[in-house]
């Protein structure tokens, strides 16, 4: 029988010990070439100052949303404070960290959402239509680039994210074989969902 032997969060020399969830998007980062403008995007669950400074000064943009308390004297205002806002309503706030300039910005729109860039901001503007419960029509509504970026990029990974919450196989069993093999058929499932609807 052979033993797996399970590594700690290990990084290299000369890469920062940013947290596990930054470490991992800084080993997977180390394919990427430098300094050749590439760009990652990612999830809150990853997302700190630390990190996009971190990839910023190996020559690699990177945009993603973020915790609110992972932002560091946060000049942004407060979720309380956006939810008196109307619909489609943004702040940006840029500073700089260790010679890094980022980007955060916080926008309300069905909910508050709060990113944090180091190549994109605030402007150019642009507008989307959103339906407006109150009136009863479509209305149109300012949105940030950096918002327009972000779901560009990350808006299939969102939706197959929020199927598989949908569709739920409500087969539960203690065999760990059953465990592991039920999320594939759940995707595969979700991918002929989006098949069907396509044609």
């Amino acid at each position: 029988m052979k033993y797996i032997q399970v590594k700690k969060n290990k990084i290299d020399g000369d890469e920062p010990d940013l947290g596990a969830a930054s470490n991992v998007v800084v080993r997977l980062a180390r394919i990427i070439p430098k300094n050749l403008n590439y760009m990652v995007y990612f999830d809150n669950y990853y997302t700190s100052i630390g990190l996009l400074a971190y990839l910023a000064k190996n020559g690699i943009y990177s945009l993603g949303t973020v915790r609110r308390n992972r932002i560091i004297n946060c000049k942004l205002p407060t979720d309380k404070d956006m939810k008196k806002n109307d619909r489609g309503t943004s702040y940006e706030y840029v500073g700089t960290y260790e010679t890094v300039d980022i980007s955060s910005l916080v926008r309300k729109d069905n909910k508050i959402v709060s990113l944090l860039s180091t190549f994109a901001g605030q402007q150019p503007m642009s507008t989307v239509k959103r339906y407006d419960k109150v009136s009863k029509t479509s209305k149109e509504i300012s949105c940030p680039y950096v918002i327009k970026e972000y779901n560009r990029h990350m808006g299939g990974v969102d939706l197959i994210d929020s199927f598989i919450a949908r569709h739920k196989i409500c087969i539960k069993s203690k065999k760990w074989y059953i465990r592991l093999f039920l999320p594939f058929i759940r995707h595969d499932s979700i991918k002929c969902l989006d098949v069907i609807q396509t044609n």
